[in-house]
This record gives structure tokens, sequence and C-alpha cells, in this order.
């Protein structure tokens, strides 16, 4: 039953699509479009998607992939990264949970493993953030929270 082919907003060409909460940040929504084709006939819709912040009941990490500790977390906006390693050509950006870029630091070099890097936002709203650090084509995230 149903149309004969789906055309998914997401790319997907199947009559049901599977969305991972992991692939969206917890508080964001998406709008999602199918169409049907039946018989030469076309039907649309669309869908609003929202991902729960109330769902998530914590990350794991593998210690060997973590490239930075926040301290101290939660903060009130001035907090420190302690990189466990030396690398140059870092980028990194904080985002809120509507996906906006609050803050961003590009070319940044880190000298050696225990180096500390004094991170300062003022007038930063209270809330839980996402730290997104760069690394040639490498990415890490730190949720922070400030309050």
């Amino acid at each position: 039953e149903g149309f004969a082919n789906y055309f998914w907003s997401t790319g997907q060409l199947t009559q049901q699509i599977v969305i991972h909460g992991s692939s969206f940040l917890p508080g964001t929504s998406r709008e999602i479009q199918v169409a049907g084709v039946l018989n030469g006939c076309t039907a649309s819709g669309s869908m609003n998607l929202t991902i729960r912040d109330d769902c998530f009941i914590g990350l794991n990490e593998n210690e060997n992939l973590t490239f930075f500790t926040v301290t101290p977390n939660p903060n009130s906006g001035s907090f420190s990264l302690i990189w466990h390693r030396s690398s140059d050509n870092i980028s990194m950006a904080l985002y809120n949970l509507q996906g906006s870029k609050i803050w961003h630091l590009e070319n940044f070099v880190i000298n050696g493993k225990g180096e500390s890097t004094p991170i300062d936002i003022p007038k930063v709203a209270e809330g839980v953030y996402f730290l997104i650090v760069y690394e040639n084509q490498r990415q890490f995230t730190a949720k922070i929270v400030i309050g």
C-alpha cells in the first residue's frame, strides 16, 4: 500500500525513514518534506521535527579521542581549555542549542600537552552550549553549561 515512489528532503527514497537524534543538536527543529507518486499523481506534505533537549542522559566519551578538557564546567562564561596534546591551525566555535554560533576563534596554535587556554565570553545567557574544536579534518565537541 501507499505510493510507488517516495522522495524525502533528507534524500531518502523509502516509504519510511529513520531520523537519529544524534544527527541533530538537542533542542533544534528541522522541517522534513516528502512527496509521493502513484500512477502519475503526486501528493506532498511536510512535518516539523523537534529533537527534545530533555531526553539525553549523558555522553560516552572515549578517553583516547578527548583532545581537551573544559574547566570549570558549569561556569559563568569564563572557563579554560586544558589541551591533551600540541597542534597547530586550530579553530573553535561555541553554539547555542538553536545551532547559532555565538563565539569563535580561528587559526589557534597549541604548543604542548597541559597548556591552558582561558576563554571569556561576556554577557552570555545561562544555558547549555556546544564547543566544537576543529583540528585538521577532525572535530571534537564538548557540552558546556553556563549558569
